[in-house]
């Protein structure tokens, strides 16, 4: 019996764990996207120890996530591999001064032979571009990205089973679903809490925030725990708003609420990045901007819909 019928049956009589410790071992073997496809699913339903090294690996400081992220170089999972690709995706720091993160998930990926690589990368070429502060950093990251790729192994066929065990695994709703549905209704708490308890299951700490935020009565000071989340998670919850909102300093205004950015505190001279990302759904929570200079870029492209201020009360 192959491992992935194994790992099929492992999941049908209520072992997921042991299932995923099978899936990891025949990735080792093969490098298959679908099996890496297969572990990041599984290891969403039944969080281990790595879980939480992932979720601890990113800091507000370089320096200490660079060494977070080296402490980890012996785990052989693809569960490693998506957070390199994820973090090169959604890079958590755009100052040159994170060149050196970015150049050790690029090894990630590398000394994993993640053949993820070949379809995320140009995904990830574009979202650097847009996000590196300095031109020769991108191009240095971005070429040698492109060489690891080339290196990589063919992606394998998908075994016998695979197709099965991901119907088994895969939630009714995706994470993408839910969060699209909390962009769709801003000012709707329930898809709010129906997205933070998926978190929840899944051991991501962004679940915890949101239950705090919508759990405080408005106009209450955020709890130490919030605080504490957000001082290690908040820049990479901004996603890609963080190239353009200030994050991090005793003078920056923005503001997480009901587990999502509220009011958006724009850095100055920003206007050509927030061009590129004038149309992401996440300004979709938006409420107020903050020291905004050219407004008339976002009103006309973003998805604004719980914008009321902009620096002031809006008209009408």
């Amino acid at each position: 019996m192959s491992e992935v019928l194994r790992a099929l049956e492992q999941v049908q009589r209520g072992d997921e764990a042991g299932a995923l410790v099978t899936l990891v071992e025949r990735w080792r073997e093969t490098r298959s996207p679908s099996i890496a496809a297969l572990v990041d699913l599984l290891g969403s339903r039944v969080p281990d120890a790595l879980t939480k090294q992932l979720a601890d690996v990113l800091t507000p400081r370089v320096v200490s996530s660079v060494e977070r992220l080296r402490s980890m170089a012996l785990a052989d999972d693809p569960r490693v591999g998506r957070f390199a690709l994820d973090a090169l995706a959604n890079p958590p720091f755009s100052a040159p001064s994170g060149e050196p993160l970015l150049n050790l998930l690029v090894d990630v990926v590398d000394r994993l032979r993640d053949t993820r690589v070949h379809a995320e990368l140009p995904h990830i070429r574009e979202v650097l571009r847009a996000r590196l502060a300095r031109l020769p950093v991108f191009e240095r990251v971005s070429a040698r990205l492109e060489d690891v790729a080339r290196r990589q192994r063919a992606s394998v066929e998908p075994e016998p089973g695979e197709a099965k065990l991901a119907a088994l695994l895969r939630p009714s709703k995706t994470a993408e679903a839910l969060l699209a549905d909390v962009y769709a209704a801003p000012d709707d708490d329930a898809p709010r809490r129906v997205y933070a308890d998926f978190l929840l299951e899944r051991g991501d700490p962004r679940g915890e925030l949101i239950t705090l935020q919508l759990a405080r009565p408005v106009g209450t000071e955020p709890s130490e725990r919030e605080g504490e989340l957000l001082k290690k998670h908040g820049k990479a919850w901004l996603g890609p708003l963080a190239t353009v909102l200030s994050w991090g300093k005793s003078y920056s205004m923005t503001r997480f609420e009901r587990g999502f950015v509220a009011v958006a505190d724009f850095i100055e001279n920003a206007e050509k990045k927030t061009a590129l990302i004038a149309t992401d759904p996440a300004w979709a929570t938006v409420e107020r901007f903050e020291r905004m200079l050219w407004p008339g870029l976002l009103l006309a492209k973003a998805p604004l819909r719980a914008l009321k201020q902009l620096d002031r009360p809006l008209s009408g």
